[in-house]
């Protein structure tokens, strides 16, 4: 006997059936989706690092000062130069290529805002000419618990300015953990981690993770 088509009834099974699949399938899709984020965000400090690793050879062991006379901010410094490929263009869509977490796409999103990381002061200086205290590579104390890149933001800056100056002396609204409650974090030996905000602020004194010397 030749079954006909479906009844409403068995219809509505199927879309109940369907529905409550997908709605056990969605948190788990986003879950994966966040952690490939978070992971794209720390392979690209990982680039970062080794950019910076790359110009420091060059240049007696330090970071790029923050701000430079040829190409300016540090972030448009290193694509300039060369160390970031051969085409040298510094355009946004860069800048946010190489600078930016995709996790940092959500909105609203701030004007200009399109780098995720600054710079820890302690390591680099505002200018080369800069009495701000900058230590070499070589003489990090402990360059595996040193934080060189920390993942930011600064609220209302309607340029594209690097989001330069982080360190132990700027206020806790700069820093951010875009990626479930976690921010990450570039250390002075290259490696990368990822840390709870509430980790980052317990460190703020005068240590071997906020200060690379004695």
């Amino acid at each position: 006997m030749q079954r006909g088509n479906f009844t409403l009834i068995e219809l509505l099974v199927v879309i109940a059936i369907i529905g409550i699949l997908a709605s056990m399938l969605l948190p788990s899709l986003k879950k994966a989706r966040n952690a490939a984020k978070h992971s794209v965000c720390i392979n690209s400090v990982k680039q970062l690092s080794l950019v910076m690793q790359m110009y420091a050879d060059d240049n007696n062991e330090y970071y790029t000062a923050q701000n430079l006379p040829e190409h300016g901010y540090w972030t448009k410094t290193l694509i300039g130069l060369g160390y970031f490929g051969d085409d040298k263009s510094i355009t946004l869509k860069k800048i946010e290529a190489f600078y930016g977490c995709p996790v940092r796409q959500m909105k609203p999103r701030i004007q200009g805002d399109r780098n995720s990381w600054g710079i820890n002061t302690s390591i680099s200086s505002w200018d080369p000419g800069n009495s701000h205290p900058v230590t070499p590579m070589s003489h990090f104390r402990e360059p595996s618990e040193l934080f060189s890149f920390i993942e930011m933001q600064v609220p209302e800056v309607d340029e594209d300015w690097g989001w330069l100056g982080v360190g132990h002396t700027f206020g806790d609204t700069w820093f951010i953990a875009p990626h479930n409650r976690f921010s990450v974090i570039g250390h002075g030996d290259g490696h990368v981690s990822s840390y709870k905000l509430s980790a980052l602020f317990s460190t703020r004194g005068n240590n071997t993770t906020w200060v690379p010397s004695p």
